[in-house]
């Protein structure tokens, strides 16, 4: 009787890790389901800067410059990059359209990409308070890549 009492339980403790195991592995598929497998912790910036002038000005450039890492074990063809601006720097853009570099290179496995450009912003009505409040200016990378496949890089926490 006793040892029926225990088959039982053992059983029904064997049950229960076997459906808390399926529960966790449907949990992470669905987590998993919709991510595009060439995430952003495959493709990094790094070497970021920014510079722009110290004194308020009608006309200043904020210039930017990073290094887009491929991390994946395969290639992959760059077509675009988009710099994202912070809403203070998007506020003070001259000419507001979307600044998109186009690459379409074949970026092999462990190479890099190095990008480079630059905005226009009036900052004739800023102190230089808000002057240095301003960077970073780029806020994020929106990259596109194999086949219209989008990633956003953050380059700010």
């Amino acid at each position: 009787m006793v040892s029926t009492i225990l088959s039982n339980k053992r059983t029904f403790g064997g049950v229960v890790l076997m459906l808390l195991g399926i529960f966790i592995l449907l949990t992470k598929m669905i987590q998993m389901a919709g991510t595009d497998p060439m995430n952003e912790k495959l493709l990094l910036i790094s070497g970021f800067g920014e510079s722009i002038p110290d004194r308020p000005q009608h006309e200043v450039t904020l210039s930017y410059s990073g290094t887009i890492e491929n991390h994946t074990h395969q290639s992959l063809r760059i077509h675009s990059v988009e710099p994202i601006l912070s809403v203070e720097a998007a506020n003070l853009q001259i000419h507001p359209e979307k600044q998109i570099l186009i690459y379409d290179r074949v970026l092999k496995k462990k190479e890099s990409l190095h990008v480079k450009g630059e905005f226009l912003l009036d900052t004739s009505q800023l102190t230089e308070e808000e002057m240095s409040k301003l960077l970073p200016g780029v806020i994020a990378y929106k990259i596109t890549y194999n086949q219209d496949h989008k990633v956003v890089l953050n380059t700010v926490p």
